[in-house]
């Protein structure tokens, strides 16, 4: 594993947006690639201008506007949204003045600026219409002295510079442009170069003509040619070459913020965060971020894939499994330096070994990484028969190079043809808005819920709150099939106790499941008599068409390592140990530990009523809407509770290791409760109000 190492204070910020009023690239006048510094300031302000408009303030959304300018001052939007605030408040010269920058900078957009409302009291002036013709007038061109962006060929090498490269606010992501030559005639010399029978298998099929080789595909190394694919095995292969100004704004590298208009891309990168509590390999570190899973998925479906080593993410005498999700965007290897390499070789033969016509289709329908994720999992050692796809031996969560049957793989992506495609798993998961755990009462983490994310092809949770079953419906009906058959759906259990997972598919369709996940506690084997341990359940959605399966969309609950839960039979939740958990490890990202142990009441006919909160030898009681208890009636009942609140503590331990940890705090609101009748137990809260934290 290379000497790099990522702070998560420096990893890109990869959100995404609702544009403000249009999706237009930032055509950078000097750097574009110091956009994913700016960017996270952009967002804020644009959540702040969203929350703002409700109020009508116009004078705060003009001081929005100008920060946004201020923040990106080539960005047109930020300007057009200046204009619009300004003509709220009848000062039609500034108006008109920010408009006109706005259609310079490149809002060209007619027909919105002639019918916004914002802009109504500048209708009647002949200057607003003189800038609308201006607009038309100019059109696509770029702003005045500012190149348009152009794609560079990629002759030898695909170069990354600033002239060839755009960020787009609507995503948060480079897009960089290249042509690629004219091929070149079909040599020995320029045929794969891969020894063993694979490249000689290869190698006569391009003699024949009936092989697409590598032309046109890109190779992405992401780790400074630390771990880097021979190019001399794909002649043809072209290397992405990232420029100075990229290099120096620190786009090079670790996870990708680049997309390259759905042309072929196999990249790889080995590097980690190796120190501190935040440690993890690029693959946790993604799937610990929603927003980085986004542009994956993006990349999933733009012919663009990555591989990544595990570090110590996967390692049975360590922490065990730590992944908190999986999902088909990336391709984890085991180990650490290197391992990258077989697989992302093995992805590149593959490529080579589709027929012309095939990989054409694959790449225009953007379904090339998903064919090879498939031909990957259908040709490892252990899948020797077809239904064997259909279980944990296809699937894992790391593959292992060398357990790659790599003639069988280059054979089943040759054997590939226009009308005998896979398909592509695709899901969406909804869940009753009364499941969702609330912050401070259902849970005690600085997470929103459970969601760790919902994409096209994979859907993530993170079990939080205190319900002993989670529920989803799960939808695949959109998934793709490029054939004209009909598609078959198999829901499996890749990883859990299948006692306590149940999944229903709909008789009408069975691309709907309902799926139910019963508590799995912290800590189970991955699989039968395997010494590795995980906290993860994983239920896959795999489509079939008649001619070949898809790779996996899935499901995954991740259950908290860190937390000793002990249940009712009928499902009520008694207690959560966090202190006696403490030497099993949980991603800080996720959950960070806790330094107590909460005990759950309930009245004689099993209503909830609260908690108590062990420390040491001092408890407190809680509400059941989480606020501290300061004082009850005769009956022991809440009359009036402060709301407490939760943040995270840094320290040392005895070595002078950074610690963290989740804390407790007092706020300054009290809340006021009343009961109907000597049975009411649970009452209401009837006001709240502030009082300073004396006791």
């Amino acid at each position: 594993m290379t000497g790099v190492d990522m702070s998560p204070s420096l990893r890109p910020c990869i959100l995404a947006l609702l544009l403000l009023a249009a999706a237009l690239p930032l055509r950078a006048q000097t750097n574009v690639f110091d956009m994913p510094a700016l960017f996270p300031r952009h967002l804020q302000l644009a959540q702040s201008f969203r929350n703002q408009l409700r109020s009508g303030d116009y004078a705060a959304l003009e001081r929005i506007c100008r920060e946004g300018v201020a923040c990106l001052p080539d960005d047109p939007t930020w300007r057009y949204n200046l204009a619009c605030m300004l003509a709220r408040q009848s000062r039609h010269k500034e108006a008109l003045d920010e408009l006109e920058k706005a259609v310079e900078l490149g809002f060209r957009d007619t027909r919105a600026i002639a019918a916004d409302s914002d802009l109504a009291t500048l209708r009647r002036l002949n200057r607003f219409s003189k800038l609308l013709d201006r607009a038309r007038s100019l059109g696509n061109q770029p702003p005045p002295g500012k190149p348009a962006t152009a794609p560079i060929m990629a002759a030898g090498e695909a170069p990354v510079t600033v002239s060839n490269t755009t960020w787009h606010l609507d995503i948060g992501q480079f897009q960089t442009f290249f042509t690629f030559p004219p091929r070149e005639p079909l040599t020995t010399n320029r045929m794969v170069q891969l020894p063993g029978p694979a490249g000689d298998a290869i190698r006569a099929w391009q003699a024949e003509g009936t092989a697409a080789g590598n032309a046109g595909d890109l190779y992405d190394n992401r780790d400074e040619g630390h771990s880097r694919l021979r190019l001399a095995a794909f002649p043809e292969m072209t290397p992405i070459v990232y420029s100075e100004a990229a290099i120096r704004a620190n786009v090079h590298s670790g996870h990708t913020l680049f997309t390259f208009m759905g042309t072929p891309v196999l990249g790889n990168s080995s590097i980690a965060i190796r120190e501190g509590p935040y440690w993890r390999s690029m693959g946790r570190h993604a799937y610990c971020d929603g927003r980085i899973t986004m542009l994956l998925s993006l990349q999933y479906f733009r012919n663009q894939h990555y591989v990544y080593p595990q570090h110590r993410d996967f390692a049975a005498n360590v922490q065990g499994d730590t992944f908190p999700a999986v999902t088909p965007y990336l391709t984890v290897a085991p180990g650490s330096s290197f391992t990258d390499l077989p697989l992302v070789e093995a992805f590149a033969a593959a490529q080579a070994a589709m027929r012309p016509e095939v990989k054409e289709a694959l790449v225009k329908n953007g379904m090339l990484v998903p064919a090879l994720q498939m031909l990957l999992r259908a040709s490892q050692r252990d899948v020797r028969q077809r239904s064997d796809y259909l279980t944990r031996k296809a699937h894992p969560a790391v593959f292992d190079g060398a357990r790659l049957d790599l003639p069988r793989m280059v054979t089943m992506a040759h054997n590939l043809t226009t009308n005998s495609l896979p398909p592509v798993a695709l899901l969406r998961a909804t869940n009753p808005d009364d499941d969702r755990p609330v912050p401070g009462r259902d849970f005690f983490d600085l997470a929103g819920g459970e969601v760790l994310f919902d994409s096209p092809a994979a859907v993530a949770r993170v079990v939080r709150g205190m319900a002993y079953t989670r529920r989803l419906r799960v939808d695949g009906s959109s998934s793709l099939n490029p054939m004209s058959t009909p598609l078959k759906a198999h829901w499996i259990l890749l990883q859990g106790d299948p006692e306590k997972v149940r999944i229903t598919p709909r008789i009408s369709n069975p691309l709907i499941a309902d799926i139910e996940v019963d508590y799995h506690g912290g800590g189970f084997p991955a699989a039968t008599n395997s010494p590795m341990r995980t906290s993860r359940v994983e239920i896959a959605l795999i489509v079939e068409n008649g001619a070949h399966f898809s790779p996996p969309a899935y499901v995954t609950f991740l259950y908290l390592n860190h937390e000793i839960r002990k249940y009712a039979g009928d499902g009520r939740i008694l207690a959560v140990d966090y202190r006696g958990a403490t030497g099993r490890y949980t991603d800080p990202v996720l959950s960070l530990p806790k330094q107590w142990m909460d005990l759950y009441l309930y009245d004689a006919k099993n209503r909830p009523t609260g908690w108590t909160r062990v420390r040491g030898d001092t408890s407190q009681g809680f509400t059941q809407d989480g606020a501290r208890i300061l004082s009850r009636d005769s009956r022991g009942r809440a009359l009036s509770a402060r709301v407490v609140s939760y943040m995270q503590r840094e320290g040392s331990d005895d070595t002078g290791a950074p610690t963290l940890e989740l804390v407790q705090t007092d706020t300054d609101r009290v809340r006021y409760y009343r009961y109907t009748s000597d049975d009411d137990t649970q009452g209401e809260c009837i006001r709240e109000s502030t009082q300073p934290v004396t006791e």
